[in-house]
C-alpha cells in the first residue's frame, strides 16, 4: 500500500501568490479561492462544476466554464439539502432532504433531483421518507438514472443485512423504479460497470458487494492487521468507518473510498501496521480499498501549525477579541469525501476545529467549534491537493460551514485511464511532506532510563540508538520510542527536530 504524500499543486501556490490581483466571488459567507485558469491547470479543463451544501442546508453550484471568476449560484427552490451529487453529464444534481448527518441517517430521507440552474424546480424520485443517499448510475449519460436505497438505519444489524433495497429511476421521471438488489441497502453508490455496491454505516468496517456473486456476501473492508511491538503477535482491529463512495474508475470498479474514526488508542505505541503506522486521528485519513480487503492508498489531511490546550495561554488570539477573533486551530480533519465522476479526482471538505478562551466558563475556560472551512479537490493519482472555496469568517459567532460537496469534471473522449495507478499495493510511511521539504537525520536528547527506538514496522533500530541517555542521531520518519518504564512515545522526525 502506498501512502499518498500530498503535494500542494502549482496551481494552488500560484493562486496564493496572485490572489491579491484576483477578484474572488463572495456569497453569504463563502469565498471562491480559485479561478477558471487555476482549475484548468489542476483538472486539465475549465469544464468543471462544484455543488456544495452549507450548514443552513442551502445548496449552491459553481460552473468554471462560465467565466474566469464565476459566480456562486444558489438553487433558489431547494431547501434542507444534503449529500449532493452531480450527474455524469454535468446537468443534474441528486440530493436528499431530511436530517442527514452522514451517509446513514436514523431520520426519514427523500431523494430528489434538480437541473443545474438557479431557478430549477426539484423533482422527487423516491417515495416520501424512503430515499436515502441518491447517487447516479455512472454509465448513463443522455438521461441520467438515480440509484438510491430505501433504508437508512436498522435496529437489527447493518442495513445491507436485509433492510430495504437498492433501486434506480430516471432523473426525468419518464419511467418507473427498477430494483437492482432486493436484499438490503447500500449507501455509497453503484460502480461504473454496475457490478459493485458499497456501504459504510458509522459502524465497524466498510463493505463491497459483488452483484454477480451475491451468495458470497459483501467483502469486509478495514480490518487492520497490527503487530505488537514487544511480542510481535498479530492482532486484528475492526475500525469504525463512514462516508462510503464507490469508485469512478473504469478499470478498478471494485474500489471504495471512505474515512474512519481514527486509531489513536487501538494502535498507538503498542501496535504498529507495516504501512499505516501506529495511529492516526479522527477523519485524518482518506482510504482507498478494493474487494480483496486491502487498502491500496491512503491520504493524510494537511498538517499545519495548531495550538493545543497546554499552550493556550500563549495565544493572544484566544484571549483578545472574544468571541470575534479567528480562534486557535486544533488538528484538521476531512469530511464528506466523494469520488467525482473522474477516476483520479475526489472532492472533500477540510474541517477545522478552533478554540477560544472564555474567562466566564469554569473550570475549562475555553470553547471549541468545528466547521467546514475549505472545499478541496484531491488528485489521487498525482497526490495533489487544491483548494476551491473557503469561508470568510472563522469567528465563534459565525454560522457558516461547508457541509457536503461533489465535483464534476468533463472527461475528454480521448481520455485513457492509467491501468496501473491503483493496481498494486506498495509499502510507504505515514509522514506527510510539502514541496521543498526534505526528511533527513535529526538529533534527539533523552535522559533517564534505557530507551529503545522502533520504526513503524515494529523493528528495533540499530544498537547505537538504544542506550541510556545522551544524544542520538535518528533517521527521518515515524519513530516509536519506548522507555525503561514501559511508556511509549511516537516521534515525527522532520530533519530539524524530533517532537
Amino acid at each position: 500500500m502506498l501512502k499518498e504524500t500530498i503535494i500542494w499543486s502549482k496551481a494552488v501556490l500560484l493562486g496564493f501568490l496572485v490572489f491579491s490581483s484576483v477578484t474572488a466571488t463572495n456569497a453569504g459567507g463563502y469565498k471562491l479561492l480559485a479561478t477558471a485558469s487555476q482549475v484548468e491547470h489542476f483538472c486539465g479543463t475549465k469544464q468543471a462544476k462544484i455543488v456544495f451544501v452549507t450548514s443552513d442546508h442551502k445548496m449552491f453550484y459553481i460552473d468554471f466554464a462560465e467565466s474566469e471568476n464565476p459566480s456562486i449560484h444558489a438553487f433558489q427552490n431547494v431547501a434542507h439539502a444534503a449529500v449532493p451529487m452531480i450527474s455524469p453529464n454535468g446537468e443534474w444534481v441528486a440530493f436528499a432532504t431530511g436530517t442527514i448527518e452522514d451517509a446513514a441517517s436514523v431520520a426519514p430521507s427523500t431523494a430528489w433531483v434538480v437541473r443545474m440552474s438557479e431557478d430549477a424546480s426539484p423533482i422527487r424520485v423516491s417515495p416520501v421518507d424512503s430515499g436515502f443517499v441518491p447517487r447516479f448510475v455512472q454509465d448513463q449519460i443522455d438521461i441520467p438514472r438515480v440509484v438510491y436505497s430505501t433504508c437508512g438505519d436498522s435496529d437489527n444489524g447493518y442495513i445491507w443485512q436485509g433492510c430495504g433495497k437498492v433501486v434506480t429511476k430516471p432523473a426525468d421521471g419518464t419511467s418507473s423504479v427498477e430494483t437492482i438488489w432486493n436484499g438490503g441497502s447500500f449507501l455509497g453508490g453503484l460502480s461504473f460497470d454496475n457490478r459493485y455496491l458499497v456501504t459504510a454505516e458509522n459502524s465497524r468496517n466498510a463493505f463491497i458487494f459483488d452483484l454477480q456473486n451475491p451468495d458470497s456476501g459483501p467483502a469486509i473492508i478495514h480490518n487492520i492487521h497490527a503487530r505488537n511491538v514487544e511480542t510481535q503477535a498479530d492482532t486484528v482491529f475492526s475500525l469504525q468507518t463512514c462516508n462510503p463512495s464507490v469508485s469512478a474508475s473504469r478499470v478498478f470498479t471494485d474500489a471504495l473510498m471512505y474515512l474512519d474514526m481514527g486509531a489513536p488508542y487501538a494502535l498507538a505505541g503498542d501496535y504498529v501496521n507495516d504501512t499505516l503506522g501506529s495511529g492516526w486521528g479522527f477523519h485524518s485519513r482518506l482510504f482507498l480499498a478494493r474487494s480483496d480487503g486491502r487498502i491500496y492508498k491512503f491520504f493524510d489531511s494537511p498538517r499545519e501549525p495548531s495550538v493545543y490546550s497546554n499552550i493556550l495561554k500563549d495565544s493572544a488570539d484566544i484571549y483578545n477579541g472574544w468571541p470575534s477573533s479567528s480562534g486557535a486551530r486544533l488538528p484538521y480533519s476531512w469530511h464528506h469525501s466523494e469520488w467525482t465522476n473522474h477516476p483520479y479526482f475526489a472532492s472533500l471538505i477540510l474541517k477545522v476545529n478552533r478554540r477560544w478562551y472564555h474567562p466566564d466558563i469554569k473550570p475549562i475556560s475555553w470553547l471549541d467549534r468545528e466547521r467546514g472551512e475549505r472545499l478541496q479537490l484531491l488528485n489521487m493519482k498525482n497526490r495533489e491537493l487544491f483548494t476551491v472555496l473557503g469561508i470568510t469568517d472563522t469567528s465563534y459567532e459565525a454560522n457558516n460551514s461547508i457541509e457536503f460537496v461533489h465535483a464534476w469534471i468533463k472527461i475528454d473522449d480521448s481520455f485513457q485511464e492509467d491501468e496501473s495507478w491503483l493496481e498494486t499495493p506498495e509499502m510507504g510511511s505515514d509522514v506527510s511532506a510539502k514541496p521543498g521539504h526534505r526528511y533527513s537525520k535529526s538529533m534527539i536528547r533523552h535522559t533517564g532510563a534505557r530507551t529503545e527506538f522502533y520504526n513503524v514496522k515494529g523493528q528495533k533500530l540499530n544498537s547505537s540508538l538504544n542506550r541510556p541517555g545522551g544524544n542520538r542521531i535518528i533517521p527521518a520518519g515515524i519513530i516509536i520510542m519506548r522507555t525503561g518504564n514501559g511508556q511509549s512515545r511516537r516521534l515525527l522526525v522532520n530533519g530539524k527536530k524530533a517532537h
